[in-house]
């Protein structure tokens, strides 16, 4: 069984159901947000205040850029490439799903 990450969410309920037997289902809890990132916003704050006090706890400042500018529909995600750089990464990630969804006995699950 194959799924693409950015699609476990939505498959999430499927996946536990094919994988564990239904009484069991229940019992596995939502797990946290993971990989949250940051944001242009986020990540353009955190370096002013790095460059403004290079004894800064670095951790604490990510923790609090995170809070300040948290992903939403009207903030820019994180972008440190070149745009040729995510339109080869986001090919190159297309083709290995292709290639892995065209192995034998590979299941792959969509939305």
């Amino acid at each position: 069984m194959l799924w693409r990450y950015e699609d476990y969410g939505a498959l999430r309920p499927q996946i536990l159901a094919r994988l564990l037997t239904p009484e069991l289902v229940p019992a596995i809890p939502e797990p946290p947000p993971a990989n949250m990132g940051l944001t242009q916003m986020a990540y353009d704050w955190l370096i002013a205040r790095a460059m403004e006090d290079s004894d800064a706890d670095l951790r604490s400042l990510v923790r609090e850029a995170w809070r300040k500018f948290p992903k939403t529909g009207d903030r820019a995600g994180l972008r440190l490439l070149e745009d040729d750089e995510y339109r080869r990464s986001a090919e190159a990630y297309a083709a290995d799903l292709a290639a892995l969804r065209a192995m034998t006995g590979v299941e792959f699950l969509a939305p």
